[in-house]
């Protein structure tokens, strides 16, 4: 893309090396240890990985009107479904959680990102491309490292309540052992295109795992990744449940220019979430 110069808007160094916020014409990009790893003209994937998932996530009718849904125990809407829990881990350039804000089902979103300087990126030069998406009241954000986050043990509290939220004071917490419906991954390129070799856990079997256990019965997860993987599509399919693969091409410039983007997507079946909870 050198027909297209990028110039460094900020260059910071954090623990796991440099991170750099770039503006191409009217885009941003972020770039981790020289590796690109999102831009604002990423604009379909992104948002189409969390749209299909949507999509394909049904939920039961309770009781009618605002309040406790009987069926669930969860908060209901007006029209008496109950509302849906969804985490995004990975926050990029905020179009995945935009996505899941422009979804009226959606009642509540926790963000896990690692770095704060994406988060500072997203509420500043980043808030006019998703909507100022951090600032919905539906959003609680936490500031971790996903593989670890999500590893913790599910007591009955609420996701982030031991000391990784950072916007504790707005935002709906999540009960029950911090269960959802959707879980959205967007952390790396994917396992055979990584920028951190640590992140090769994020796609095997222990973290996967972890991941269907905060996943209701039915619910879905999402991962995206820069390349096909068979391993990866099998992990999921024994850790959670059935999968399907979409590949999506991005639209305009300079991203239609680049391979197409592979989204996998996993329900958890009822009938293995049921035997788990006999056991």
């Amino acid at each position: 893309m050198t027909d297209w110069p990028a110039t460094v808007v900020e260059r910071k160094m954090t623990p796991r090396g440099e991170i750099q916020l770039h503006r191409r014409g009217d885009e941003y990009e972020i770039v981790e240890n020289g590796v690109f790893i999102m831009a604002t003209w990423n604009r379909t994937s992104e948002r189409a990985m969390v749209t299909m998932a949507l999509g394909r996530r049904s939920v039961g009718r309770g009781s009618v009107g605002r309040g406790r849904d009987r069926s669930s125990g969860r908060e209901s809407r007006g029209d008496g479904w109950p509302e849906l829990r969804v985490l995004v881990a990975g926050l990029g350039v905020g179009y995945s959680l935009r996505a899941a804000l422009d979804d009226p089902r959606v009642g509540s979103v926790d963000v896990v990102e690692i770095d704060e300087n994406v988060v500072a990126w997203n509420r500043g030069p980043l808030a006019a491309y998703n909507g100022a998406a951090l600032d919905d009241p539906r959003v609680r954000l936490h500031l971790a490292d996903f593989i670890d986050w999500v590893a913790e043990p599910v007591d009955g509290g609420a996701a982030g309540d031991r000391g990784s939220a950072v916007d504790g004071d707005r935002g709906s917490a999540v009960d029950g052992g911090a269960a959802y419906d959707l879980i959205v991954m967007d952390i790396d390129n994917g396992p055979d295109w990584l920028v951190f070799d640590a992140n090769r856990r994020l796609y095997e079997a222990p973290a996967l795992a972890a991941v269907a256990a905060r996943t209701r019965p039915g619910g879905l997860v999402v991962v995206w990744s820069a390349t096909r993987s068979e391993p990866l599509r099998e992990r999921l399919r024994s850790q959670i449940g059935p999968v399907t693969t979409r590949v999506l091409r991005e639209e305009g410039e300079p991203a239609r220019r680049l391979p197409p983007t592979h989204v996998y997507i996993a329900r958890k079946g009822a009938v293995r979430a049921e035997a788990t909870v006999r056991r």
